[in-house]
């Protein structure tokens, strides 16, 4: 995340991944957040990512479950988004790769406490293993 990021955030504000990615650390850098008021349906989701063109998206399992079940004929990423991360639950290996087949976006794993108001694991981009929640991240 850079002040030039946009970020969508589809996870709940209550969540500490949804709270931080939607406003602490966007209005920390400078960047513009993007934040969906509607229930997160599939079809909303990509209305907001093709016109609000995101370079970092960041949600749960359960909306990446939700996006997996489109049609994708119909429904289509734009070439905007560099980060597409995944916080709340562990991603089975087999989610990695349907949505990398589906879409053509590589996945990234975190996870983090709401008490230490940050993530401590993670798979960043350059060091990618699918199916596991990543390395420990450097203080």
């Amino acid at each position: 995340m850079t002040r030039d990021s946009t970020i969508l955030s589809i996870a709940k504000m209550s969540w500490n991944f949804g709270l931080h990615n939607s406003l602490t650390y966007a209005l920390g850098l400078g960047a513009t957040a993007v934040v969906i008021p509607d229930p997160p349906a599939a079809q909303i989701i990509f209305d907001y990512i093709n016109r609000y063109q995101p370079d970092i998206v960041v949600t749960s399992p359960a909306i990446i479950r939700r996006l997996l079940n489109v049609n994708k004929e119909k429904y289509k990423f734009p070439n905007c988004i560099k980060h597409f991360n995944s916080s709340g639950e562990h991603l089975p290996i087999t989610m990695y790769n349907s949505f990398y087949e589906k879409f053509g976006i590589q996945l990234s794993s975190c996870i983090g406490m709401m008490e230490t108001a940050t993530n401590y694991a993670a798979n960043p981009h350059w060091d990618h293993d699918p199916g596991t929640i990543g390395r420990a991240l450097p203080p």
